[in-house]
């Protein structure tokens, strides 16, 4: 039962973590990756 409950916490976990992810470094990366586009 706890090792389940571990696992099922460290999913949500992860998901906090990806949407972290999504909404600050997406954003930053598409930013560089158009500039590089740009300037190329």
């Amino acid at each position: 039962m706890i090792k389940i409950r571990f696992i099922e916490k460290i999913k949500e976990i992860d998901q906090y973590l990806y949407n972290i992810f999504s909404f600050i470094f997406v954003p930053i990366y598409s930013e560089i990756a158009y500039r590089k586009f740009d300037t190329f």
